[in-house]
């Protein structure tokens, strides 16, 4: 699959291996700084991914009277 094309799921786990290889501390600097670029991109790409997806979560949140409503979904969650 294209990157283009990720799901959520294969982003976080291309991310994750990003991390990886950054923390064992043995690529050399250039190949270190592809990685971190391309983790970047990868955490830019999930941002965007849950951004979209709490977006189209707001629009289906419906008031008891059957209008859709746009509602933060913050105002929802107890996140510390």
């Amino acid at each position: 699959m294209s990157e283009q094309n990720q799901s959520f799921e294969e982003i976080i786990a291309d991310l994750k291996n990003q991390v990886g290889h950054l923390e064992q501390g043995d690529l050399p600097l250039e190949d270190a700084l592809k990685a971190f670029e391309h983790g970047m991109a990868l955490a830019k790409k999930g941002r965007d991914a849950l951004t979209a997806a709490e977006k189209k979560v707001e629009q289906l949140i419906a008031e008891q009277d059957g209008q859709a409503v746009t509602r933060p979904l913050d105002d929802e969650l107890d996140i510390d």
